[in-house]
């Protein structure tokens, strides 16, 4: 799935403040190359292993393209939401490069900012627990007061509605100041100066002496 291809179907005006893109979460894996990818790297196969060097600039390359891209169609900001926390320690190991990559490609796009998704990693770890010892012993944990909302479903890895809502909560702040700045402005080229023909002689003699 080529997101850079639904770009010209999506609903963009002059008028869209922002977009909001959540994405990484399953991009721990091999990429599947573009022609001009592998003429790049001069790989010759057409998937690059996820322990390849290059993976991570790959990765924010595209990341990079997408942002632009969508600026370019007219969405004023652009804000990208690194994968939140998981369960899994294999995944979560993946996840940092992927987050680190994300920001990487954000970094350099004017008008793309990457906001972290993390921030609650003992509580969904503490919840993934009781859940394993209420599995193991038989017993069914009751809903009282003191019991919170689950913030990850079964698998520890897809958000909950209420996991969903507190991330939102998180970074809904920063996130619409961020598309409350409007339309990134262009900066104005400088002209180049043109150097005479006598300053170059000049410099060309200073360099003699």
């Amino acid at each position: 799935y080529d997101w850079h291809e639904e770009i010209a179907a999506l609903k963009i005006d002059d008028n869209t403040a922002g977009a909001l893109l959540y994405l990484g979460t399953n991009d721990g894996q091999a990429i599947h190359l573009r022609p001009q990818e592998r003429r790049r790297l001069r790989f010759e196969r057409n998937w690059l292993p996820w322990s390849h060097a290059a993976w991570s600039t790959i990765y924010a390359r595209r990341v990079s393209a997408f942002a632009r891209a969508l600026c370019a169609r007219g969405v004023h900001r652009v804000a990208i939401l690194t994968p939140v926390d998981v369960v899994d320690a294999r995944l979560s190991g993946r996840l940092r490069q992927v987050r680190q990559a994300l920001a990487r490609g954000a970094k350099p796009v004017p008008c793309a900012r990457a906001f972290s998704g993390r921030g609650d990693l003992r509580h969904i770890q503490r919840q993934a627990r009781q859940r394993r010892h209420g599995a193991r012993t038989g017993k069914r944990r009751r809903k009282t007061a003191k019991t919170s909302p689950s913030l990850r479903q079964p698998d520890g890895t897809h958000l909950t509605r209420h996991g969903a809502r507190v991330v939102w909560q998180r970074v809904e702040g920063k996130i619409k100041a961020w598309f409350k700045r409007g339309p990134v402005p262009h900066k104005k080229r400088q002209p180049k100066k043109r150097t005479t023909k006598r300053g170059s002689q000049r410099r060309s003699k200073g360099r003699q002496r």
